[in-house]
């Protein structure tokens, strides 16, 4: 039997353990915690069978005397020189990662700031190749591989302009999702008192008889004024130190959930790189919740 202990479940993403009850996908290949395959009812990656994005088990992998095809995860015998399954070579080296990444210029890995060093595409940083750090990062991955590693060696902070002057659209431009949700959700209470002194101001000049806020709310608003200046430098100073390790945190996580290489470049794209749609879609919400409130204002007043 081969050991699946490299394995991760495709259901619940957790290692295989030598004492697991394990199901294999007899058309990828794919292995199955028991309970897994019945609570997906089957195959968790059957709507990738027969596609590029089929579940691959590592190309090249010895148990027991037993091969397991790279193309589709078929355990052969010892000796076979192709799959039986699909007819693929048992006996193909593994590939290097490096050499799966997306291709770039040279030039793009080279950043002249201050006390920052540049990082070659042949580097590391956090012990990992540059070249992966830089298909995660996408755009402007010079000048985050620099601060990456004034980061690591130096263990200080990176101040961010972009992070500062555009906190929001900058955590959501880097997919940094998490984050973007919760500081929205920060910045909009915050709003709050603001936008009260608003609807007050609003419904005096159409002579409505509401009836005056609390004086405190004004001060209640150049506090909330304050900490959303505070909540910016907060972004502008740790932006970089965040976005280091949510690179880490999420290339190690796709290091383990796909183990094929061209599996794991594909993902490293995916994954990372920028989200200017997600910016314009918050730009667009914001447009038009302001458009949607004048309106109801002025259906009311």
């Amino acid at each position: 039997m081969p050991d699946y202990r490299l394995y991760t479940c495709p259901v619940c993403l957790r290692l295989f353990q030598p004492e697991d009850d394990i199901v294999v996908c007899p058309l990828c290949g794919a292995p199955h915690h028991r309970e897994c395959w019945k609570a997906a009812g089957g195959c968790a990656c059957r709507a990738f069978h027969g596609t590029p994005n089929q579940w691959k088990a590592p190309v090249f992998r010895e148990d027991d005397e037993a091969l397991v095809c790279g193309n589709c995860g078929v355990i052969n015998r010892h000796g076979d020189a192709v799959c039986s399954h699909c007819g693929h070579e048992l006996n193909e080296p593994l590939p290097d990662p490096l050499e799966h990444c997306p291709e770039m210029e040279a030039a793009d890995f080279f950043t002249s700031a201050g006390p920052y060093t540049d990082v070659p595409p042949d580097g590391v940083v956090a012990q990992l190749p540059a070249v992966q750090l830089a298909s995660f990062i996408g755009p402007r991955l010079g000048y985050y591989l620099a601060r990456f590693r004034f980061i690591e060696q130096t263990h200080k902070i990176s101040w961010n302009w972009c992070a500062l002057f555009f906190p929001l659209e900058w955590l959501l431009y880097r997919k940094m999702y998490g984050r973007f949700f919760c500081f929205l959700a920060l910045w909009a209470l915050l709003a709050v008192p603001e936008a009260l002194l608003l609807w007050n101001t609003v419904a005096g000049w159409t002579g409505q008889s509401f009836s005056s806020l609390p004086s405190w709310v004004a001060y209640l608003s150049q506090g909330c004024f304050s900490a959303t200046l505070f909540l910016r430098l907060v972004v502008g100073n740790m932006g970089t130190k965040w976005y280091f390790r949510h690179c880490l945190r999420t290339i190690a996580q796709l290091r383990i959930r796909y183990p094929a290489p061209d599996v794991y470049r594909r993902r490293l794209s995916r994954r990372g790189g920028v989200n200017p749609v997600g910016v314009a879609i918050f730009y667009v919400v914001l447009v038009l919740g302001a458009a949607a409130l004048v309106a109801g204002w002025l259906r009311l007043f």
